[in-house]
């Protein structure tokens, strides 16, 4: 018997797929519990009205898709978040972050679901991840992700180790002997400088 079915069958079938079974499992099971309806002249017109109407739905979301691909695509978004002097970040970007800015920054709202991070991001930097908003609808976009509490024009802030100066690489001690040194050579040169003017 050829049946339509109405709901998902398992190793069966899928909502709208034309199939042949047993008569006995048709009427006795699929069509009493409404998983199936028998083929009719009737039923076949309105599976392919349902199948119109499904198809344009499909289209409409996957125009929308395109457009929402297309006001993401190359486009950049930044993101700040606390890392340590080697520019490693304290956890990583997550969906939620990318979400957050994208909606902020871009006012594009996007399912959280529609963006996929196939390499989470744990380094501060610009990162480039692929979003996919559907089979074959794809778009690139630059993260760029700066250190929590830096304005953009300020150099970044280095993560104070003790006894170590970040931005030439010297040990406080070494820097308070230069100091020392200089001090002490600084009064023997200012008596000398003075025998000097009184001779």
């Amino acid at each position: 018997m050829r049946i339509i079915l109405r709901q998902e069958v398992d190793r069966l079938g899928f909502p709208g797929d034309l199939v042949s079974v047993r008569d006995g499992y048709a009427r006795n099971f699929l069509i009493p519990r409404g998983l199936a309806e028998p083929v009719t002249k009737g039923a076949l017109q309105d599976l392919e009205r349902r199948k119109e109407l499904e198809a344009k739905r499909e289209a409409a979301k996957r125009a929308e898709f395109e457009a929402l691909a297309n006001a993401l695509r190359d486009k950049s978004v930044t993101i700040a978040m606390r890392a340590g002097s080697s520019n490693k970040l304290y956890g990583s970007v997550t969906v939620r972050d990318l979400q957050d800015a994208i909606q902020q920054q871009l006012g594009v709202e996007i399912e959280r679901k529609r963006l996929v991070l196939e390499e989470s991001i744990k380094t501060l930097g610009e990162h480039e991840r692929t979003i996919r908003l559907a089979a074959g609808v794809e778009a690139t976009l630059t993260v760029i992700v700066k250190r929590e509490g830096v304005e953009e024009d300020e150099e970044p802030v280095a993560v104070a180790v003790e006894g170590y100066d970040m931005e030439d690489g010297t040990i406080a001690s070494e820097l308070e002997a230069e100091a020392a040194a200089e001090a002490e050579a600084a009064p023997a040169a200012e008596s000398e400088d003075e025998g000097e003017a009184v001779g």
